[in-house]
């Protein structure tokens, strides 16, 4: 009889190390296509780059005393995707459409502490503050991260462009 029990506790485990279970097991395969070795640091590059339809690929959130949570849309069944155009934002989340303004600037910029730091200042539609990203853009275009970590705020949200517009 222990020798079934022992059978049945390791077929379980077999399992569940090679299927996973929980959140971190699973992953969208695209993450490891995103990795930002060399991010552009020219404003200018930047506006231009970040033109177009941008999917969400995780967050990553990154807590003192409870360590890393990464979200996706694999374990949320939330779709997201930021569609930067030159003069607005525009959120698809789910079934629901949002657009902001955006502005991306130097972080420092305007004071004498000037930083090589890309930032993105969201505005809503009427100009009111909603908040600031740290910008890390791929040199290719092709990946991006908005990292909102600092301070234990927020989390580090990646993306993966899909289309590029030429406006």
């Amino acid at each position: 009889m222990v020798l079934k029990y022992s059978y049945n506790i390791i077929a379980f485990s077999l399992f569940f190390t090679l299927f996973g279970c929980g959140n971190n097991s699973i992953k969208d395969t695209r993450i490891d296509e995103c990795i930002i070795e060399e991010k552009v640091s020219s404003k200018v590059v930047a506006e231009l780059l970040i033109l177009g339809k941008w999917d969400w690929l995780q967050t990553k959130y990154i807590r003192r005393g409870t360590g890393i949570i990464i979200e996706s849309p694999l374990t949320t069944g939330d779709s997201k995707s930021f569609e930067f155009l030159h003069d607005r934002l525009i959120i698809h989340h789910n079934d629901s459409i949002t657009e902001q303004h955006y502005e991306i600037r130097i972080w420092g910029e305007d004071t004498p502490h000037v930083e090589d730091l890309l930032v993105v200042d969201f505005y809503g539609v009427t100009g009111e503050f909603r908040g600031r990203s740290l910008l890390s853009l791929s040199g290719n275009g092709k990946c991006m991260t908005l990292i909102n970590s600092y301070n234990d705020l927020g989390g580090d949200l990646n993306f993966i462009k899909t289309s590029q517009h030429e406006y």
